[in-house]
């Protein structure tokens, strides 16, 4: 069987599931020279040699698994995912910390329950139809709910959003939950694409579910290089930023004018703001540049015509042509 081809993987990837030891005999990792893909002492990196212990630790755990074929199933995807990483130079940004998890969201006016058959004989059931599969970390299962709220106007093409939004007009809230236990971002990727793949895709007449891909994609921990970055740069070099017409910046500031936050948004601010900046700490260089340049200088103070409140550069944006008592009545700025 020729070596580095998909095939090659998945024939791999099954003696990992069934026999470590054997697997271990047939890997060109151990074996052989490292791949060609610029990765210095690739073979021997401590990224490596963790991946290889955590699979090793995976295929252990299967034979303790109620659904061992499942569970192959899912080691299998994953080492074929870390595999083609590599070749495609992103071995590094598939994370090894197992802080990854697979979680769903389901539709509140839709009971079940809704029960689907995964690969290897697992049935998996939702008590509320599932409308979106995903992977994340941290609060990543909050961000779909956040963002449909933050914009609650439909926008074409955002298929899930869109979802949501119509789900929140009608009086309901989406229903979150975590499918599995923290684990490596390869496992999270194999569990959400073999998820997908049972429930189905709305766009493909399959199922209900309105991701937009099979699953696996993600860019996690991804840095551009330091080629890539300067490509980016003079590509953008020179280009004007976005602009609002007079139109659309007249609706905004008709819309901002005279809008207050409440005591409690005012308070969750300043908390955010300061758990933000807690621990933050400039270096002495930072600091110094920054006290040579405001050293002996003394700000210039202006005051607003329209409300008299006086104050340094800031004033500009808030206050003279656009200050929200500009035009009115004495009595009013009172």
């Amino acid at each position: 069987m020729k070596k580095y081809t998909t095939e090659y993987y998945n024939h791999l990837a099954d003696l990992y599931a069934s026999d470590y030891d054997e697997a271990c005999l047939e890997d060109p990792i151990f074996n052989e020279e490292p791949y060609d893909l610029q990765f210095i002492e690739y073979k021997d990196s401590d990224y490596e040699k963790k991946r290889r212990k955590i699979f090793k630790k995976l295929t252990t755990k299967i034979l303790d698994s109620k659904f061992p074929k499942t569970a192959t199933q899912v080691v299998k995807l994953a080492w074929h995912l870390t595999e083609e990483a590599k070749a495609r130079k992103r071995a590094i940004y598939l994370k090894l910390d197992e802080i990854f998890y697979v979680y769903v969201l389901m539709d509140p006016r839709k009971p079940g329950p809704w029960k689907f058959m995964l690969p290897g004989g697992k049935t998996i059931t939702f008590p509320f139809l599932p409308i979106y599969i995903g992977k994340g970390n941290d609060d990543r299962i909050l961000d779909h709910v956040k963002t449909a709220k933050r914009r609650p106007k439909p926008v074409k093409g955002e298929r899930k959003l869109n979802k949501i939004r119509k789900i929140h007009r009608e009086g309901f809230e989406i229903i979150e939950k975590k499918l599995s236990d923290p684990s490596v971002e390869a496992i999270a990727f194999a569990k959400e694409i073999l998820l997908i793949k049972t429930i189905g895709r709305e766009d493909t007449k399959l199922g209900s579910l309105t991701n937009e891909t099979d699953g696996g994609e993600g860019t996690s921990g991804y840095t551009h290089t330091e080629q890539t970055k300067l490509k980016i740069g003079n590509s953008n070099r020179g280009k004007p930023g976005p602009s609002f017409t007079e139109e659309v910046l007249a609706r905004i500031r008709k819309a901002s004018t005279g809008r207050r936050h409440t005591k409690e948004a005012k308070e969750s601010i300043g908390l955010a703001a300061s758990l933000r900046n807690s621990g933050r700490k400039w270096s002495p260089e930072i600091v110094e540049s920054r006290a040579v340049k405001l050293r002996g200088k003394v700000q210039q103070k202006f005051e607003c015509p329209h409300c008299g409140i006086i104050g340094g550069n800031a004033m500009k944006r808030w206050h003279f042509d656009n200050c929200k008592f500009k035009g009115e009545p004495d009595e009013v700025k009172q």
